[in-house]
This record gives structure tokens, sequence and C-alpha cells, in this order.
């Protein structure tokens, strides 16, 4: 999995800061600390256990790179993908990680820029088993109701691919299949990686209906101004990748390391 540019030039190898420093240089929300905005609403990528601990690969990914900044992790939870950029914006949140493929999110005209993409994802059209519809544009239909995260870029794909379809926005990936589940919504999109870790579990009477192959890449993003941190956390994923971590982390939440 690629991953990262190269690290701001007053931290060479990106070696820990002071806090004074990293304040300094950062311009933190909180002095020390690296405040995140994310929904916890995408297994595995970000998600709540059973317990309520929040859990996944972009949680672990973050601690573990805040932890090689010399920094601490706050969460804003329950931002969605749509706030993110206002939640930047307001300087409420030094970075967004919430499964945000480049394309949910705005541009530095918006006052959002973007970390280097770090893992290429599909998209997947999720379905009963016993589903009578099973070709894609049997769902381009005004009787049929496609769950999606609101104002997401599987939102978009949806309205572009399947037009005459109803939207129905949801807040989490398990609200959209189980509403496939219960036949309230004839469908539901999500990323490959979130529909492969759900059906693989709870929703085994789901299937995957339409996969769209590289459908967009997830990434970082932080407000205007911030290219040092975005620079600096770009490097410490690429020094994670070079020593194996990334490709352990893979594993461990999907199965295998990814193409």
């Amino acid at each position: 999995m690629a991953v990262a540019l190269m690290c701001g030039a007053a931290i060479a190898g990106c070696k820990p800061r002071s806090m004074r420093e990293a304040q300094t240089v950062y311009g933190l929300v909180n002095p020390g600390t690296l405040t995140v905005a994310c929904d916890f609403a995408s297994p595995p990528m970000n998600f709540y256990d059973n317990s309520g601990a929040p859990r996944g690969f972009e949680y672990e990914l973050l601690q573990t790179v805040a932890d090689r900044l010399g920094l601490k992790v706050k969460y804003i939870e329950d931002t969605s993908v749509k706030d993110i950029p206002a939640a930047l914006n307001e300087h409420k949140a030094d970075m967004g990680a919430s499964a945000i493929v480049v394309s949910d999110v705005g541009t530095v005209s918006d006052g959002v820029i973007i970390g280097r993409p770090y893992m290429a994802v599909g998209r997947d059209l999720i379905i009963a088993r016993d589903a009578e519809r099973t070709d894609l544009d049997d769902y381009n239909d005004p009787s049929v109701t496609i769950a999606v995260d609101a104002e997401s870029a599987s939102e978009n794909w949806v309205r572009n691919r399947l037009p005459k379809a109803q939207i129905a926005q949801v807040k989490t990936a398990d609200e959209g299949l189980v509403g496939v589940t219960e036949g309230t919504y004839s469908a539901a999109v999500y990323d490959d990686v979130t529909a492969s870790y759900l059906l693989s579990g709870t929703y085994s009477n789901l299937m995957v209906a339409n996969h769209v192959h590289n459908a967009g890449q997830y990434c970082f993003v932080y407000p205007e101004g911030s290219a040092t941190l975005r620079d600096d956390i770009d490097q410490v994923m690429q020094d994670l990748e070079s020593e194996g971590y990334i490709d352990s982390l893979e594993t461990k939440w999907f199965g295998s390391v990814l193409d």
C-alpha cells in the first residue's frame, strides 16, 4: 500500500517534537494533542464495539502516528463526514479521519487541504441473498430505495448511476444493512472494505450484487494552513509502511495485506 510524502524539513525522520515545538509548528486546537473529527460509523476503519469503545484500522493507525509525533489523540466523535470541513475551518479539530474518500470533502478553496491518499477502495451494491432483483440496472427504478451515508461518495455514485432510485440517507453502515435485512431498503451502497467486513460476520444473509473496482481513495483532511502537520503525518505513515506496521494492521482488520 503506497503512502506518504516528504516530512517537514524541521523534523528530520519525524522524531517526536516537544509539546511547545509541536504547538508552535502545528497550531494545534489543544496543546500536545491531535484533535481528530470522526463519525466512528465505518467498520472496520472506525467504529464502536459492543462495549462502546472506539476501534478500527484508522483509529489504531492514528494512535501510532500521534505517538510518533509525540502527541496524544482526542476525538470529536460522531462528526459526520459532511460536517468535517466546518469542524476544521472553525478550529474545532486538527484533522478529519473518517474513512474519507477524496471526493467526499472540499478543496483548498473550501478551506480544506487533503493528505496523500493512502488506500484505494471499491464500491459495493449490497442486497438480500433472496432478492428478486439481481442486476444493477434493476435497481434504477423509482420503486427502489437505496441506503447510503448522507452526502457521501456512495450517495453521489447512486445519484449518477441509478438516478431513478430513491435514496435513504442513514448515519451508519449498520443502520443501512439492518434496513436491507428487514426489507425497509431494497439495497445499500458502501465502500468494499466496509461491505466485506460486515457481510463476513453479522450480515451473512446479504450479498454484493455489483462491485466497482477502485471507486475512490481514502485520505485524511486538514484545515488550510496545516501543510506541515499534513506532511509530517504523511511521512510517519511512510515510515510505518517501510517498517511493515501497515501490512500488519491491514492483516488484522482486513484479513490480508491489501493490493
